[in-house]
């Protein structure tokens, strides 16, 4: 048993389907969608999705608060480390290569993310989802500044790891319109876009000005 980052795709599948087989095991997952991850930052999101999952689990442990351990990786909290303060909950610097039940949620979370990304390739034609997971890769940064960015897209992701600076109207966020306007910058250069007919899956069709 080791970090998921250190297992082929494979192997964290085998132990997927073993915690799915063995009942004496449960797990909940939660989420925060790209709008509130903006609003919010991705530090932020990331406990409020920790604090969530947790409230979703408490309810199949059968147990009493004060009968658990909780284990967070890394710099997660339940919710912020003053909320945290409220249960028995410690977070521990590479838990996840070092705690067991740290171990399996974060195959299970790898598991269901990439799983989903794979599902959304089939949705979101052209960005290659199913290959790259969503990661900052060449071949994602190509098909963004290519096609656009969906719904999906994080602007705070763009900005922090492509460079690419996205500003649109606020009420226009996350909705496919032919209404909507952009403004692409990447690095130096900045490039007016308007989105000037629908892409056939619903995607921002980016023309340059």
């Amino acid at each position: 048993l080791r970090d998921s980052k250190k297992l082929s795709v494979k192997r964290r599948d085998q132990w997927f389907e073993y915690i799915l087989k063995n009942k004496s095991m449960v797990f909940s997952l939660a989420s925060v969608g790209p709008k509130m991850i903006d609003k919010i930052n991705i530090t932020n999101a990331a406990n409020l999705a920790a604090f969530r999952a947790f409230k979703k689990l408490l309810p199949r442990i059968n147990q009493p608060i004060s009968n658990l351990k909780i284990y967070l990786d890394g710099r997660l909290y339940l919710k912020s480390k003053k909320n945290q303060n409220k249960f028995p909950a410690v977070t521990k610097i590479k838990a996840d290569e070092n705690i067991n039940s740290v171990k399996l949620a974060s195959i299970i979370a790898k598991v269901k993310r990439d799983r989903l990304m794979i599902g959304l390739n089939k949705k979101y034609s052209g960005y290659n989802f199913g290959k790259h997971k969503g990661y900052g890769t060449k071949i994602h940064r190509l098909a963004i500044q290519t096609i656009g960015p969906t719904d999906i897209h994080r602007l705070t992701f763009l900005k922090n790891c492509f460079n690419i600076q996205i500003r649109r109207n606020k009420q226009d966020y996350g909705r496919r319109t032919n209404k909507t306007s952009f403004k692409i910058k990447s690095g130096a250069a900045e490039i007016p876009a308007r989105i000037k007919k629908a892409h056939p899956y619903g995607l921002p069709k980016l023309q340059s000005a």
